[in-house]
């Protein structure tokens, strides 16, 4: 589809600090889109209506030459007071843009052009448990004035779309368009075999022989469910199992899993081990046994496809958007169906061809997704979004 040339806005206010689910998607979206798009020109927004990180400088800009950097060159208060006081050169500091695609859940009152407004997932209103009080009103707030204003909407996964004109019927459903996720580059590089083994000889790991988990240590996650169904499979095969290596950052209300370890009596068979470099993470994901994410509630999955892309076998919940990730590619379980997730990591143990057709339907699978497709998806989205204004 040819477009006229735009000036684009896009927020990535959440890439300045160490980046979790929103702060990757803003990030790898306007990286490919960059590439996608010589003709286009793209104005990242390191601060973007009431996200505001301190250290702005540091999110994310392409070192292309259609970035317009702009922003990055301003003072704190240069580039805060425009969004607390928008005056009528509001539009000349977003640098006139054709549209904006606001990214962080927050919708930004003052833009005056057709605004592209990202969907990630309905938990703060269908899962108020996962969230606390402030972020749940941030996302609720944000994701009903956007349904009001929005010029278009970008779902994440068809999941997010069903739910989101579920909840918001009155938003036209042809402006909801689902634009997938992908693994990120840095995850799929060729490692050398000896760098690998160095990596998980760091973590007192083997190839094959762990069980690997990756998440924020929150409710939402299920790591209870995981540890519970780990447990069982102990009970069933005894010491021989391989540890469980969980990597993710302490999240809220479940920092800690190390209580609910030592009452499974787990103490020597499970590994936190907290943040991980993409570098050590894409060792992990080829050399882990299994991948297994047993979470309740996404909006994508990005680590599913991930581990995908690096040839792990995996193990999901079903639940909102992971059956839609996996297709048949791994297997899926009932959320809450300890055994049964205990008996697919059995299978997987045991039957070591199961487990190498699960390794190659998996990489066939993440080919299926692609940030370079997604970007000229999004791309299309914006010649649509700037023909509404």
């Amino acid at each position: 589809m040819k477009h006229r040339q735009l000036r684009i806005g896009f927020d990535v206010s959440q890439t300045a600090e160490r980046m979790a689910g929103c702060g990757i998607v803003a990030d790898q979206f306007l990286r490919h889109l960059a590439e996608v798009c010589p003709g286009d020109t793209f104005i990242p927004y390191p601060v973007f209506s009431n996200y505001r990180h301190p250290d702005f400088v540091r999110a994310t800009r392409p070192l292309t030459d259609n970035i317009d950097a702009r922003q990055f060159g301003l003072s704190w208060p240069e580039i805060v007071t425009p969004w607390d006081q928008p005056g009528p050169d509001f539009a000349a500091f977003l640098g006139t843009p054709d549209v904006v695609h606001a990214n962080n859940y927050a919708w930004p009152r003052a833009v005056a052009c057709p605004v592209v407004y990202t969907v990630y997932d309905m938990s703060a209103v269908e899962a108020a448990q996962y969230h606390t009080e402030h972020n749940r009103m941030v996302c609720v707030n944000g994701l009903f004035e956007a349904s009001l204003g929005a010029s278009w909407f970008v779902a994440i996964s068809a999941a997010s779309r069903d739910r989101f004109l579920h909840w918001f019927p009155h938003v036209p459903a042809a402006r909801v368009s689902v634009v997938p996720l992908a693994a990120r580059p840095s995850l799929t590089v060729n490692l050398p075999d000896a760098d690998v083994d160095r990596m998980l000889a760091r973590f007192g790991l083997e190839r094959e022989a762990f069980w690997l988990a990756v998440g924020t240590i929150e409710p939402r996650k299920n790591y209870a469910a995981l540890l519970e169904a780990y447990a069982l499979l102990q009970q069933r095969v005894g010491g021989a199992l391989p540890p469980l290596a969980i990597a993710g950052l302490k999240g809220w209300l479940e920092s800690s899993l190390e209580p609910r370890i030592k009452r499974l009596g787990l103490d020597a068979h499970v590994q936190c081990l907290g943040f991980v470099e993409d570098i050590e993470l894409a060792a992990l994901y080829r050399s882990c046994l299994a991948f297994l994410y047993p979470s309740r509630y996404e909006g994508f999955g990005l680590p599913v496809v991930e581990a995908m892309a690096c040839g792990a076998p995996v193990i999901v919940s079903r639940s909102t958007s992971l059956p839609e990730v996996v297709g048949d590619a791994g297997w899926v379980v009932d959320i809450d169906g300890i055994s049964e997730y205990a008996e697919a990591m059995y299978t997987l143990l045991t039957d070591r061809g199961r487990r190498e057709a699960q390794r190659a339907a998996a990489r066939a699978r993440a080919a299926t997704f692609s940030w370079t497709r997604s970007a000229a998806a999004l791309r299309d989205v914006y010649a649509l979004a700037s023909e509404t204004a």
